[in-house]
């Protein structure tokens, strides 16, 4: 099993069917905001999105010249908030569509919540508890696809005792 690749579907599905059902996302207050480091480019379009980033329980507000994020969802990692919104607003630049409006955001909102998924999932090489590795495996099992990550990656191999023996040159 892909750790990385499951859990991304695990928040992949539960990030969509909040998103979908209206379901309000259970956000953290920033005691201390973080200063969003954008761009130029990035600082024009931002006013544009900050009702967009409210439907996923991100708050972003203006602060003089600057933007800052107030609260996040409780499902992100906040090491990677930053990141994480830098990359989906470069996406949207990228795309050259108008997310004030519904339909583009509908019509986006696979690659939006994939991109939210990837970069607030285990990451490959983290070391996980027995515990752990129940709970990924159950949560991943009553998910939708568990056979495959958002962006369409296999998630679980199965590799059988003559292929294993074949590798380790046991028989032929």
């Amino acid at each position: 099993i892909d750790q990385h690749a499951a859990a991304e579907r695990i928040k992949y599905d539960n990030l969509m069917t909040r998103y979908l059902e209206n379901n309000l996302v259970d956000t953290v207050d920033l005691l201390i905001p973080i200063k969003l480091g954008l761009s130029s480019q990035q600082l024009e379009i931002v006013p544009s999105l900050i009702a967009f980033f409210a439907k996923f329980g991100i708050e972003i507000e203006k602060f003089g010249f600057e933007y800052i994020i107030r609260a996040y969802p409780k499902t992100i990692f906040k090491s990677r908030l930053e990141e994480m919104i830098l990359e989906i607003i470069d996406d949207i630049i990228k795309s050259g569509e108008d997310f004030s409006k519904d339909e583009v955001i509908n019509k986006n909102l696979d690659k939006i919540i994939s991109t939210m998924a990837c970069h607030n999932s285990i990451r490959a090489g983290y070391t996980m508890s027995k515990d752990e590795i129940k709970w990924l495996i159950k949560d991943l099992l009553s998910t939708k696809l568990p056979y495959s990550c958002p962006h369409g990656r296999p998630i679980i191999w199965e590799i059988s005792e003559n292929d294993l023996e074949k590798r380790f040159g046991r028989v032929k």
